[in-house]
């Protein structure tokens, strides 16, 4: 399975440049401050600066640094809760906070939950490829291989040069092979019931048969004895 891990702070950072509506939102100092601290990689440093930029209010990026640094220091649930907040406020970018939710409820096991949030992020922008591949290890993880299949095929069509693709691939392939052997178990199946439909016709053919010789003898005996 392809590393969930590898994308989140790369990907979040390429997207700290936000507009909503053509207005650009000027930050606060609180806020400023949090991101640079985060950056820093001092993240437990960041946190209450970018929970007063929440309070103050026209920090939208504030939502997508604090759900990161929680889901950093390990505050799993504190980080999701950012994240659900986050997506009901005007103009956070949903689709970077739908994926971070994704991120984190894969890293707490919950792997449907999490396939519903890559769901969520892919909605809200269908060319936002990290959540596509992310949405596939979370099938996988879940047996749901079919769907699995799709969505990495899916995503070395959005991002043909990652430098995972090999390993992809080699994924891609495996699921290929086990949906092949599924069809042709699919298959063998649906071959088997059919010569047993026609087994258990063929029988209930000859028992009848075998009947209705049986009564015209008995026909025969009454006719001789009448007679």
């Amino acid at each position: 399975m392809i590393d969930n891990i590898t994308m989140k702070c790369r990907i979040f950072i390429a997207a700290c440049m936000f507009f909503c509506g053509g207005i650009c939102f000027s930050q606060s100092a609180d806020f400023l401050k949090g991101e640079s601290l985060f950056k820093e990689n001092k993240v437990e440093e960041a946190v209450p600066f970018l929970k007063n930029a929440i309070s103050q209010g026209n920090n939208p990026k504030a939502y997508n640094y604090l759900a990161l640094s929680y889901h950093k220091l390990g505050m799993f649930q504190e980080s999701l809760d950012v994240c659900s907040d986050g997506m009901k406020v005007s103009g956070t970018d949903k689709k970077i906070l739908a994926f971070n939710a994704g991120n984190i409820c894969f890293d707490m096991g919950e792997y449907y939950t999490a396939e519903r949030w890559y769901s969520l992020a892919i909605a809200a922008n269908r060319i936002y490829a990290p959540p596509v591949l992310n949405r596939a290890n979370a099938e996988l993880k879940q047996k749901k291989y079919l769907a699995s299949l799709e969505d990495y095929k899916l995503y070395l069509d959005l991002s043909p040069n990652d430098r995972q693709k090999p390993e992809i691939e080699q994924l891609i392939a495996l699921l290929e092979s086990w949906k092949k052997a599924e069809e042709d178990r699919i298959a063998e199946e649906e071959r088997i019931k059919a010569e047993e439909a026609r087994i258990i016709a063929e029988q209930r053919r000859l028992e009848e048969e075998e009947a209705l010789k049986a009564n015209g003898s008995d026909a025969t005996v009454v006719q001789k004895e009448n007679g």
